[in-house]
């Protein structure tokens, strides 16, 4: 382990460094610890060095810094020894102190830091009335302050002080400012209150912000009282919802009411809004999915199943084919035809209707032929297998005509 070197920083810091430790098996460190006197806490870092602060002024301290690598095995240690500086230096005064806002009891007061080589450590104000009354000195963190409890239409000088951590103190910086004329109005009713189960044992109720004549919205404090549940009340200051748990649910409806108390204590009336059964009982559902989908399921499984309807044909369905009672003299089928509507075919006659009765188209039929002579009857066959091939020719072209209609 190298040696470590101190740098005193500030009477209240100080930086320690130290060399990379070297081990038989490269890069094996795992970390550095780092301890120390007086008041210094044990710490490990993988760093080689790091910075104390908030230390003593002018005081004396010794530090030692030890290697572990990857085995546990530990260097030995190797100390420094080195003092903080005296603080020999007054902070500077806070500046731009100002009165942000007062009204007939309050004030709120705001500056800008003071320096310090060694850190500012507080503030401390005071106020004193224009009667000789005074207040303070009140010790405060930060750059703001909340005068509390003035006397109405009177003027106050507010001062702050800054201090370092060795109670060197800053030049005064002051302010005048003057409170209001008593506050006789109380803030406006606090309006649209709404209740909202929000989870398991849990409710928020909100409202619409009050107006006062003297008060800004983040001091106004409401104060909330919930009926129909257990343990549900409850305040806020500068806020326009309040959530709470609860203990449990009382029967009937849950009632809210919410009043405004501005700074000067005047307090409005009551606004009110209510959570009915029904309601509850809705938000509910909405906030556990699973119950409403449960409940859907169980609505459906007790209305009758609906018939699928059938498949009707449309336009945008294929053309069927037709079947062979449509290319077929005599067919009883009606299927639709693919393209052209077909010509009617022709009736057949019945026993009681001539042939001179019967509408036609056709050309008028020419006398009865005489008796087949013998040279018909040898013809005959030879007729028939005419018209059996015209037939076959005619199903050719039909089941073709079919076939390209629907392709």
């Amino acid at each position: 382990m190298g040696d470590v070197k101190c740098t005193v920083v500030s009477p209240t810091e100080l930086s320690l460094s130290w060399p990379k430790a070297k081990d038989d098996k490269k890069n094996d460190i795992q970390y550095y610890t780092v301890d120390g006197r007086p008041g210094i806490d044990e710490q490990t870092t993988t760093s080689l060095g790091g910075k104390f602060t908030g230390l003593t002024p002018g005081t004396d301290y010794e530090f030692w810094v030890t290697a572990t690598d990857g085995d546990e095995n530990v260097s030995e240690r190797s100390e420094v020894q080195c003092s903080t500086k005296e603080d020999v230096e007054n902070p500077t005064a806070p500046t731009a102190l100002k009165v942000a806002h007062i009204t007939s009891t309050t004030a709120d007061l705001a500056w800008q830091p003071s320096k310090d080589d060694s850190g500012v450590d507080h503030y401390e104000v005071t106020w004193a009335a224009s009667n000789g009354d005074s207040e303070g000195p009140v010790e405060t963190d930060g750059t703001t302050f909340y005068v509390t409890d003035l006397d109405p239409d009177t003027t106050y000088t507010f001062s702050v002080v800054a201090f370092d951590i060795v109670g060197k103190a800053s030049a005064k910086a002051s302010v005048d400012g003057t409170t209001l004329p008593e506050d006789t109005e109380a803030p406006t009713v606090p309006e649209n209150v709404q209740i909202t189960m929000v989870g398991d044992n849990q409710l928020r109720v909100s409202w619409a912000a009050s107006d006062d004549n003297q008060s800004r919205a983040s001091a106004i404090k409401y104060d909330i009282t919930v009926s129909g549940v257990l343990g549900a009340n409850g305040s806020v200051t500068g806020e326009t919802s309040y959530t709470t748990g609860y203990l449990d649910v009382l029967p009937g409806t849950i009632t809210a009411e919410v009043t405004a108390t501005d700074e000067a204590g005047k307090r409005s009336a009551a606004g009110s809004g209510e959570l009915t059964v029904e309601e509850q009982e809705q938000q509910e559902q909405r906030q556990r999915p699973e119950l409403r989908s449960g409940s859907q399921g169980a609505a459906n499984a007790d209305a009758p199943a609906e018939e699928a309807p059938a498949d009707k044909p449309t336009d945008e369905k294929s053309p069927l084919l037709p079947g062979l009672g449509d290319i077929l003299p005599g067919g009883e089928d009606t299927a639709e035809a693919p393209a052209e509507e077909p010509a009617a075919p022709e009736a057949e006659p019945s026993e009681s209707e001539t042939p001179a009765a019967r509408p036609t188209t056709e050309e008028p039929a020419e006398a009865p032929a005489e008796e087949p002579t013998e040279k018909a009857a040898e013809d005959a066959p030879a007729d028939e297998e005419k018209d059996e091939d015209g037939l076959l020719k005619n199903i050719g072209d039909a089941l073709t005509s079919a076939v390209a209609a629907v392709f």
